[in-house]
Formats: C-alpha cells, structure tokens, sequence
C-alpha cells in the first residue's frame, strides 16, 4: 500500500533497502573519476536520514540518482532511491519534482515496480490532472495486484475511473481499467457499498464495441435493483437482460437484507444504518427509517468525544443527518428537518472533507419552504473550484430557483443559460431550475435531448419512471411536480420515449439524485 509519511517518519522508508547494501553494492562498481563516490553519497545520505535532515538527504538522493555507476545497481535499490527521493519531495509540498522521480523509476523492469509505487504514481497524476497516467497507473495495480484494491479508498479509485472518463480516446484507457477492476472482483473497503455501477459502465463499453458476449456475461451478474431498472426501461439493453417489474421489487427488498446484515455484522460503522433507513425512505418506511437513524445518531451524542460511537463518524455524519432530513420531510416535519440538515451541514464542516453538499441541500429545502433569501445566503460562498461541475451547477439550482422566487429575472436567465450550457453534465439540478422557472417548454426539449443522446439516454429514463409520490410535499414541490407531469405528457416526449424506452412502475420513490 502507499504511506504518506511525515517527516519524523520518512527515515523509515529506507528500511526497505537497508544504507549498508547501497554501500555495499556502491563499493564493488567500477571507480570513476568523481567528487563523490556513490559509497560515500549512500553514507551522507543515511547520516542525514538519522538526523532527520531531510533537505540535505534531498540533495544526496538527487546526487546518488544522477551519479553515473547508478544505473548499475539492482533494479530494486534503484527504486528504493527514487522512491524514498519522491516522498521527501512530496513531504515537502513539491508535487511535480515528486511525480517527476517516480516517471524515472518507471523505466526500471516491470517486474520490480511493486503495488507502493504504482499506488503512490496514481496518486500523484490524479492530483496533478495527469489523466491518462492515473489510470494507466490505477490499471497497473489493479493488474498486478488485485488485492491490494479491497482495502484501497473507494474515492480514490472511483475519482481515477471519473478521471477515464475525461480522456479522448473512445473509452479505450476506461475500458481496459474497468476490465481490470472486474478481473479482480473489486469490492469497495467498506462492503456496504457496491462497485457494480462501476460494472454497468463496463457493460455499457461493451455494448457500443458490439462485445455482445461480454456484455451478455456481466449483464447476468447484475444484483442491484437500480441497474435492473436500466435493463428493464432503456430499449438497447432488454436484448443483454430481460427484467421484469417483481424481479425489480424484489431486488429492493434483497437490497434491504444485505445492508442490514452489513449493519448488524459491522456495529461500529455509521454507514450500516445510514445505508438501512435509506433503503426505507424509498421504500416509503420512513417512520421505521426515523427510528432506526434516531437511535444511531442517540448512540453518537451519548459516547464521549474522544470515543466516538462509530469508527467512520467523521465520513457518515453528515450524511446520517442528511438521511434524517430527508426521512423527516416525507413524514411532513420540515421544522425538525431543517434543523437535521444545519447540523449535516455543521458537521461536514468540521469534519473538513464535503464543504457542499450540504449547504446545497438545505439552500434547495430552504427554496421549497418559500425562503429565497437563506437560500442564497447558503451557496453564497461556493466557488467553482470547491466542487465538481456537477456541484456547481447544483449551486446554481439554488440561485435559480431563488430568483425564480425573488423575482430577480435578469440573475434567473443568466444561471438558466449557464445551466443549459452544462445540461449534459448537470440534467437532474436542471430540470428542477427549469420547473422554478416554469420554462416547460425549455425541459421539455432538454429532456428529449438527453433521451436521444445515447450517453445520457438512461439516466434521462430513470428520472420519468412512475415511482411513488412523496409523502408530504411542500406547496412548491407540489406545483413543481405538477409542472413536471404536464411536461412529461407532451406528444414529442412521449413519442421520444416510445421510440428509445419505456415506462415502468416502481415500488420506491424517486431516487434523490
């Protein structure tokens, strides 16, 4: 695995190949003429190791790396020295020197390139936007060593397969990395979570390189209800799978099983219970789904602050919170809701990972509680460089729909028109814009584009499924879906879905995407 060390800890890492075998096999390389020999580099080297000088040692491992007996020494103590140079460049806050030390030890053999470095290089490319070497670099461990993915981030191996997505080369780079990911029967660490949307991209890859049987085989392995759903509605999948509406009923139901068995076989994962009263609120349990995420979250404010009721608090409470806030309106409590979602927002705050999500949803539930002005005050601060395109343009939902509100119609066209430039990266925050606008006519075309763009045809159809209403719909919402049901009904939509998918009813509420 990859080891971000500290400078107190980064002497460590050149315990995997002890100083005294650099000496050792320094001292029998042929002598050249040279202000320093490589025996007394190693030397200085493991001097300043110990104490702790790790500027000088910097200089040393860049000496030793360009020396020219370097190249003769095993391809293994190779890599330890570039190795231990690139996390002494990285603890040092330079990036670019450090990936630059880690490209020199690729083109040692291959075989000596073990799961650290190909790890720390997929790292490194991903926060430096180097695309096709993160995943060229993700693919090479996942490869290699298959299970050393199972106690990997999933964040960081699904930010690397979004990253695929961005590179120009017919899905050819996200394919091979997909196609490794399943030869390795990828879980995520924490087994409550599925990778199976990341298969469904592989199945999708399949179908449009006409790998009939290749799609046909993952098409058969799939579990999850929401990916039934795809191969019941969407036309161009029903010849790979047929799926009918019990077996989709039933898959939510087995859903539901498995995640509570996760949460009774893991008691200190928040994400067990989060995931369980979940899985209730869409299937319109939310009164068990309340009482279920109010004994957790019971359970987080009686331990002490310096033992925590749950391991990965720090990751699920907000989202705890957030699944309470949405529990709590579809049984009408918007008061108790609101104040569920300042403390999901509160306490993605201090935790200092997710600084948006939740500011956004409670601006969103703020809109629908007709409060345009805390709306905005929520998403003032979002900036384009702390979320995704998808955050941004969810932001500017909240804008819209508070402008809509405010009557402020100049600032209401200017976040319709950016969102419209964004539709086929943000459809779900711009549909619901286009309905506090009451731009009909605009979804409407919108939603045909995305139903006859085979890239976003699926999720288009997903989100015009008959799903069960909500519990207790606020004013707003009401007029919304209304709005939404008009538009739905126009003959050029229907004739679009006719033509790509069909329409189901299913057993749960819509997915709050």
């Amino acid at each position: 695995m990859y080891h971000m060390l500290g400078l107190a800890g980064i002497a460590l890492a050149i315990a995997l190949t002890p100083v005294s075998v650099f000496a050792a096999t320094a001292a029998h390389t042929t002598p050249v003429s040279q202000p320093q020999t490589l025996e007394s580099l190693f030397a200085s080297l493991d001097r300043q190791l110990k104490a702790e000088q790790y500027g000088d040692a910097n200089t040393s491992l860049l000496a030793i790396t360009a020396h020219p007996q370097f190249s003769q020494l095993p391809s293994e103590v190779q890599l330890a020295c570039y190795r231990l140079l690139a996390l002494i460049q990285l603890d040092a806050g330079a990036l670019d020197a450090s990936y630059g030390s880690l490209l020199k030890a690729g083109n040692l053999p291959g075989e000596v390139l073990d799961s650290d470095y190909w790890h720390l290089r997929a790292k490194l490319a991903l926060q430096l936007k180097k695309k096709t070497d993160a995943v060229s670099a993700m693919t090479a461990l996942a490869s290699r060593f298959p299970q050393e993915l199972h106690t990997m981030d999933r964040h960081f191996i699904t930010s690397i397969v979004r990253l695929s997505d961005e590179i120009e080369d017919g899905k050819v780079s996200k394919r091979k990395l997909l196609e490794a990911l399943h030869a390795a029967v990828y879980t995520p660490q924490d087994s409550a979570y599925s990778a199976e949307w990341l298969f469904f991209d592989l199945f999708e890859i399949y179908v449009a390189d006409k790998a009939t049987e290749k799609a046909t085989d993952i098409a058969a392995e799939m579990i999850e209800p929401e990916n039934l759903i795809r191969f019941r509605i969407d036309k161009r999948y029903a010849t790979y799978r047929q799926v009918t509406d019990a077996e989709i009923a039933a898959a939510f139901e087995a859903q539901l099983v498995r995640h509570r068995a996760f949460a009774d076989s893991h008691p200190r994962l928040l994400a067990g219970p989060s995931l369980v009263a979940g899985d209730l609120d869409n299937l319109a349990r939310s009164e068990e789904g309340l009482k279920l995420i109010d004994e957790a979250l019971a359970k987080i404010a009686a331990a002490p602050k310096d033992k925590p009721a749950y391991d990965d608090l720090a990751d699920q409470h907000n989202w705890a919170l957030d699944t309470k806030y949405r529990l709590l309106t579809q049984l009408g409590r918007y008061a108790e809701a609101e104040q569920a979602l300042k403390q999901g927002r509160d306490a993605a705050i201090a935790a200092g990972d997710d600084l948006v999500s939740q500011k956004i949803n409670l601006g969103g539930f703020y809109n629908v509680l007709g409060r345009p002005q805390e709306a905005l005050k929520e998403v003032a601060d979002i900036k384009p460089e702390h979320a995704s395109i998808y955050g941004q343009m969810s932001a500017e939902e909240v804008r819209a729909c508070a402008y809509a509100q405010t009557g402020e119609t100049t600032k209401l066209k200017a976040s319709l028109d950016l969102m419209l430039k964004n539709a086929k990266d943000a459809y779900w925050p711009l549909e619901t814009a286009l309905l506090c606008a009451g731009e009909s006519d605009t979804l409407a075309k919108v939603i045909i584009a995305q139903i006859e763009d085979p890239d976003t045809r699926t999720g288009a159809l997903m989100n015009i499924q008959t799903y069960l209403p909500d519990g207790h719909p606020t004013p707003a919402e009401a007029a919304r879906e209304a709005l939404r049901q008009k538009t739905l009904a126009r003959a050029d939509l229907q004739a679009a879905v006719r033509k790509h998918g069909e329409i189901a009813s299913l057993p749960v509420r819509r997915f709050p995407y």
